[in-house]
C-alpha cells in the first residue's frame, strides 16, 4: 500500500461512533473550514481519517498540524496520486467507527450534523440515511451557471423506513436523485457485508457507490434535515471544463453498474433511466472529446479495452439520430443546453439524436403531469406551467418541440407566452 506515513497523536478512543472519511486534493484554501466543521461536531466520539492524496500544496502540512492537536484525526500521506476512489476505500479500510461518513475537503458540515444522523439511525436500526442540503456558490458567474444543484428534495416521500430500492425509485420518478455521497450516511456493517466499495482510479466513482448502496440497502430513511454545505468553486470536478477522464469515468462506471444489476437480478424502468442518465454523460463527453484527444490510449487491454472498442463500434449506429435531428442540430449545439417537448417516440429519438452530439437536456416538457411519466432518462417531466413559472426572471433554455404534424401550434403558443425561445421539429 503506497502510504508513505501515517500521522496520529496519543491513543485514539475506543469504538468510535462514525469515522469521518476525507480525501484531500489541492484545497489549502478551504481545508481548515472543512476539518473546524468536522471537529466542532456536538458528536465528540468520532474518527476523523483524512488521506493526504500527494496534495501539491500545504495540505499535508495542515493535516499533521490539526491530528497533533486532536487525537480523534488520523492522516494517511500518499507518494503518489491516487484520486478519490482510492483515498476513499482507505479510509474505509481503517475505519473503526458504527457509520461512515464520506466529506469533500472543501465542504462542511452543521454542527448537529452527525449527533442527529446518528441518532436517526440508531433508533430505526439503519443501513443508511439520505438528508439534503445548502449550496453556496464562490462567485455570481457560478450562481448563474450552475443551476443543476438541487440542494432540497420535495416533499413527497413517506416519511417512513424503507427498502432502498423503493426510496431510490420514488426519487427517480420525481427527478430528485443523484450520487453525491457527502448527502448521505451508511452503516459500516453494511458497507462491508455487501461488499460496497469505490472503484479506483476513475471519476464520478460516487455514482457507483450510491448506486449499489442504495440497491443494496434494506433499511433507509430520507430527512429533509440540511446537514451538508456544499461548496461550489472555480475548478472543481463539477466546474471544470469536460476533459479525457470524465468519459472515461462514465463509461467504466456504466459497465460495473451493469454488472451489479445483472448479478443481483436487478430490474426497474428507474434502474434503466439511470442507466440510461449515465450512458447520456459519456456518449456526449465522446463527442466533445473524441476529435481532439485519442480516448482508446486510455482503456488499457482487458475489459477496459474491449468496452471502449465496443462502444466504438456502437457510436455507428447512432448516425441514424444524428441524421434524425439534422436539420437543428448546429442551433441547439450553439445554445449547449436545451429542453425538449414531447414525451413519446418522436421525443425519445430528438433525445437520442442531441444528446448524441453533445447537447445537454435540460428537461422534457408536457402540457400537463396526468398521463406522463415524472422523468425520462435521467431527466426531469416538467408541465409547461411549471417550466414557465421556474423561469420567472430567469432566462429559459431554448425549446425543441418534437410533436407530429398538426399538433405543435398551441404548445409554440403555450411556450411564447412562457417567454420561451422555441424550435419546431417536425418527423422527417
Amino acid at each position: 500500500m503506497p502510504v508513505s506515513r501515517i500521522h496520529t497523536t496519543n491513543d485514539l478512543p475506543a469504538g468510535p461512533k462514525v469515522s469521518v472519511v476525507i480525501p484531500v486534493y489541492g484545497v489549502e484554501p478551504w481545508l481548515a473550514e472543512c476539518l473546524d466543521s468536522v471537529l466542532a461536531q456536538t458528536l465528540t466520539e468520532i474518527e476523523v481519517l483524512c488521506v493526504d492524496d500527494a496534495s501539491p500544496d500545504r495540505c499535508g502540512e495542515i493535516l499533521d498540524e490539526y491530528a497533533a492537536r486532536d487525537s480523534r484525526m488520523r492522516v494517511f500521506h500518499l507518494k503518489e496520486n491516487r484520486r478519490q476512489g482510492y483515498g476513499r476505500n482507505l479510509g474505509m479500510d481503517h475505519a473503526r467507527g458504527t457509520y461512515i461518513y464520506l466529506l469533500d475537503s472543501d465542504d462542511r458540515i452543521r454542527p448537529e450534523a452527525l449527533e442527529r444522523l446518528y441518532a436517526l439511525a440508531e433508533a430505526d436500526s439503519l443501513d443508511g440515511i439520505f438528508f439534503d442540503s445548502e449550496v453556496f456558490y464562490e462567485n455570481e458567474r457560478l450562481a448563474r451557471k450552475f443551476t443543476f444543484y438541487h440542494p432540497v428534495r420535495g416533499d413527497h416521500y413517506e416519511d417512513r423506513v424503507q427498502r432502498g430500492e423503493e426510496l431510490f425509485n420514488a426519487m427517480m420518478d420525481h427527478g430528485e436523485w443523484n450520487s453525491y455521497i457527502q448527502r448521505q450516511f451508511w452503516r459500516r456493517a453494511f458497507l462491508e457485508r455487501e461488499g460496497i466499495r469505490f472503484p479506483e482510479g476513475v471519476e464520478h466513482e460516487d455514482e457507483v457507490f450510491t448506486f449499489k448502496a442504495v440497491l443494496a440497502a434494506e433499511r433507509v430513511r430520507l430527512t429533509h434535515d440540511r446537514f451538508f454545505l456544499y461548496r461550489i468553486r472555480e475548478n472543481s470536478v463539477v466546474t471544470s471544463d469536460p476533459a479525457p477522464k470524465n468519459f472515461h469515468g462514465y463509461l467504466l462506471d456504466y459497465d460495473e453498474m451493469n454488472r451489479f444489476v445483472r448479478e443481483r437480478g436487478l430490474s426497474s424502468p428507474q434502474i434503466a433511466s439511470n442507466l440510461g442518465r449515465i450512458r447520456m454523460h459519456f456518449e456526449q463527453y465522446y463527442q466533445r472529446l473524441h476529435e481532439a484527444n485519442d480516448l482508446r490510449a486510455l482503456f488499457p487491454e482487458g475489459r477496459p479495452r474491449e468496452l471502449f472498442d465496443l462502444f466504438e463500434a456502437g457510436v455507428q449506429s447512432q448516425q441514424y439520430y444524428l441524421d434524425y435531428v439534422a436539420d437543428i442540430r448546429d442551433e441547439c449545439v450553439r445554445a449547449g443546453t436545451v429542453c425538449i417537448y414531447g414525451a413519446g417516440m418522436i421525443a425519445e429519438r430528438v433525445w437520442r439524436g442531441l444528446t448524441a452530439c453533445g447537447v445537454i437536456i435540460d428537461r422534457f416538457l408536457v402540457t400537463s403531469a396526468e398521463g406522463n411519466p415524472k422523468a425520462l432518462f435521467g431527466r426531469p417531466v416538467t408541465p409547461v406551467p411549471e417550466f414557465a413559472a421556474a423561469g420567472k426572471g430567469a432566462e429559459l433554455p431554448p425549446v425543441v418541440i418534437a410533436l407530429g404534424r398538426g399538433a405543435w401550434q398551441d404548445v409554440a403558443e403555450r411556450l411564447e407566452a412562457a417567454g420561451a425561445r422555441f424550435l419546431y421539429y417536425q418527423h422527417p
